[in-house]
């Protein structure tokens, strides 16, 4: 059996055309006929009037071809286009068009106008037929033309799940009575059946279908059921297979027809075979959409539907994209999901939404409507993987791993459950499928491979230092001999450096009210860094700091280092390498006119002294930077002389050491551009690790979580000198290709080093 329903105006005579076909009342559900094959057709007469468009679309929701009519003495009208809109909304490709009254005018012209009508959509095409009711002239071509359009319909599988909207229902006592079009699977008395939304269990006691009963109904057929306490049920509820179908309450769609998402309404009405459900719009792109329903409905992807606005009178047919879809949280998640769907065809396959949700059980394919796709990773307790996101799993967790051991090495292995949880993992039989060599599961614990204890050193062994090469701007150092060195014969003996002495304190402690164009560290000398590689100008236009309106980097030949308007000479602490261990620092000069003992190694050229009043911060002149940068040399190179890279950074753990390296590759082409938290987080530079990172050498923190790789303030510093002085925190960022609260907190490092200087 096929079924088809009629569609056109309201009086062009469908019903007729439905009476003179079967002999039946149209009102009847059973209403059918027996074609010249002898192959049975059920017809949906459905009203054509204004108000009953929801009522016409619950008859078409679920049929798959339809009885068009048009009268000839009336033409198309207004109920014609709003019918054929929705069918083109439905996706309906399939039908015959009936020019009704053909006794009363002559169909040529009706006939001409629905053809052009029809021109634009899926049902171009099709068979027209003149015919009148009253004299029964071109009634057997209708029949005949309605046998071959049987023939093209495709037979539904009668193992589908069994979905059958209710278009009529009532009840009476314990007993209700409900009918509707089946449109696949197959219902059998006994069979037990979901009612939704209302999610109860109700028994299947006696089928009947073209006006006889029967042990069983096979889709596509009209049928009415009889069931036993099934409580309250109403026309646009449904019967479903338990455990088949997902059931919710928010999708995301493609719109195929009507207007673009954007433009819809935000308050409509979904209909779905015989249901209308109130849903709030929410668009994500120009064909894309998400559908948050008031009720629950049993859907699967693919399944088309309809979106009414009653009061516009519009319409718009829907494609379902996802039954799943994922919360949208971040500002801008609904433009990242559109992009997504964008590239998805308007019927999903298991492969696409494998690979969308990475891990999923067979049966929940099954409840959206997909079968298990090919290749895909078949896993204990029914569980099937993405291959792709498998082995992206598996690195991670040996990331995690390792991070952990670093983090805790007083507890050794990774928890299964804090593994499950960190690779967002639904069970934690899932973790332990990912464990393989280099891994290793022992007591609900992952844990890393042990890294080999590195061979000791044979003794007395003298270990060459390499040379440290000198920079363009910097003077050769002769490398520093160590005591546990010969000294060669002849020589004469190498003194040790003299001990810094303390330097004097201030005689006074900075007023609190210098004004903001002097802003600079109050209880701190400049830190030296290592100078960049090519000279700041030498200009006198003072540098400043990202927080006022202009910044200007000190010439190189500015003052010294330490000024006398500081209250003490304390070193800040910097990422560089303090310069006490390599050569004698200049001690600041205190703000009475102290001298520096003699005993403090060679005095440096203090600038002169300032006041509160004074608005021009002292600058940090080039030699103090080189003088920084021998003293980083020499620091960097260890008892061993290797100087390649921070001592600490080579002691990191594997894992810590891993994601350093991704973040040099992620800041390889922007080296200004810091990652946001989130990135830090899945590189595994958060907390404990991002400190161990820090105090081994290997990134460079500034203030609000800023993490940068070492010596980008160094090249800061390098292309802020080319700046025109003074300069704004944009100009600086600007320059250095990166946000202004990057750049703002660049300036402030800097400024803290006593490399720029706040400017008003």
């Amino acid at each position: 059996m096929q079924v088809v329903a009629t569609a056109g105006h309201h009086g062009h005579g469908k019903s007729a055309l439905v009476r003179a076909l079967t002999g039946m009342e149209p009102e009847e559900p059973g209403a059918w006929t027996e074609l010249p094959s002898g192959a049975r057709l059920a017809f949906v007469d459905v009203p054509g009037d204004e108000r009953s468009v929801p009522a016409m679309l619950a008859g078409v929701g679920a049929v798959p071809a339809v009885l068009f009519a048009v009268a000839a003495d009336e033409g198309w009208m207004p109920q014609s286009q709003e019918h054929l809109d929705a069918l083109a909304a439905l996706g309906v490709q399939a039908g015959v068009l009936a020019v009704t009254r053909a006794d009363v005018a002559d169909p040529k012209l009706a006939l001409r106008q629905a053809r052009d009508r029809l021109a634009g959509t899926a049902l171009r095409g099709v068979e027209a037929v003149a015919v009148s009711t009253v004299t029964g002239a071109g009634m057997d071509e209708l029949a005949a033309a309605l046998d071959r359009l049987a023939g093209r319909l495709p037979v539904p599988d009668p193992e589908a799940p069994v979905r059958l909207w209710l278009e009529h229902a009532f009840t009476a006592g314990r007993q209700s009575v409900v009918a509707g079009t089946l449109a696949a699977g197959t219902i059998a008395v006994g069979d037990e059946l979901l009612l939704m939304p209302a999610g109860r269990r109700v028994r299947v006691r006696t089928i009947g279908s073209t006006g006889a009963p029967r042990d069983s109904a096979t889709g596509v057929s009209r049928v009415v059921l009889t069931l036993r306490d099934a409580g309250r049920v109403g026309a646009g509820m449904a019967l479903v297979t338990p455990d088949r179908w997902s059931l919710t309450t928010c999708v995301d769609v493609r719109t195929r027809f009507g207007e673009a998402s954007g433009r819809l309404a935000r308050r409509m009405t979904l209909h779905i075979g015989a249901a209308a459900v109130p849903v709030r719009l929410r668009p994500l792109g120009p064909d894309t959409a998400r559908l948050t329903l008031n009720a629950r409905l049993a859907l699967h992807i693919g399944d088309t539907a309809l979106l009414r606005d009653p009061e516009r009178r519009a319409v718009a047919g829907v494609s379902v994209l996802d039954v799943r879809p994922p919360t949208l949280v971040r500002r801008d998640a609904g433009a990242a999901r559109a992009r997504e769907l964008a590239g998805w065809p308007d019927r999903p396959d298991g492969a696409l939404v494998l690979r969308r949700h990475g891990v999923l059980r067979a049966s929940e394919l099954e409840l959206m409507g997909c079968a298990p796709p090919d290749g895909a990773v078949a896993l204990d307790g029914g569980w099937l993987a993405d291959p792709a996101h498998w082995e992206a799993l598996r690195e991670r967790l040996a990331e995690v791993a390792a991070r952990h051991a670093a983090e805790t090495p007083h507890a050794p292995g990774l928890p299964l459950e804090t593994a499950r949880l960190r690779l967002g993992l639904p069970a934690r039989s899932l973790v332990a499928a990912l464990v393989r060599p280099p891994l290793r599961l022992d007591g609900g614990r992952v844990h890393p491979p042990t890294p080999e204890p590195a061979p000791p050193a044979p003794p007395n062994a003298a270990t060459p230092r390499p040379a440290v090469p000198p920079d363009a701007d910097t003077p050769p150092v002769a490398p520093v001999p160590s005591s546990a060195d010969p000294a060669p014969p002849g020589a004469a003996p190498v003194p040790a450096p003299p001990t810094p002495a303390a330097p004097a304190p201030a005689a006074t402690p900075p007023s609190a009210a210098t004004p903001p164009s002097a802003v600079r560290p109050s209880n701190a000398a400049p830190a030296a860094i290592p100078a960049p590689s090519a000279a700041p100008p030498s200009s006198e236009a003072p540098a400043s700091s990202a927080a006022p309106p202009s910044s200007a980097v000190p010439p190189s030949n500015a003052a010294p280092a330490s000024s006398a308007a500081q209250a003490s000479g304390a070193v800040p602490p910097s990422s560089a390498a303090s310069a006490s261990s390599a050569a004698p620092p200049a001690s600041a000069a205190s703000a009475s006119g102290a001298v520096p003992s003699p005993d403090a190694g060679p005095p440096s050229s203090a600038a002169p002294s300032q006041n509160a009043a004074e608005s021009h911060a002292p600058a940090v002149p080039s030699a103090a930077a080189d003088t920084g940068r021998e003293a980083a040399s020499v620091q960097g190179a260890g008892a061993d002389g290797a100087a390649a890279r921070p001592s600490g950074e080579a002691a990191m753990p594997p894992g810590l050491a891993a994601a350093v390296e991704r973040l040099r590759a992620d800041l390889a082409r922007a080296p200004f551009d810091a990652p946001a938290e989130e990135r830090l987080a899945e590189l595994g530079l958060t907390g404990g690790a991002l400190a161990a990172a820090e105090r081994a050498g290997a990134v460079l923190r500034l203030r609000d979580g800023i993490v940068l790789l070492p010596g980008a303030d160094r090249e800061a510093l390098r292309i802020l000198s080319a700046l025109p002085q003074p300069f704004t925190p944009r100009q600086a960022g600007d320059a250095l290709s990166t946000s202004r609260r990057v750049a703002v907190a660049l300036l402030e490092h800097l400024d803290g080093l006593g490399l720029t200087e706040r400017r008003r």
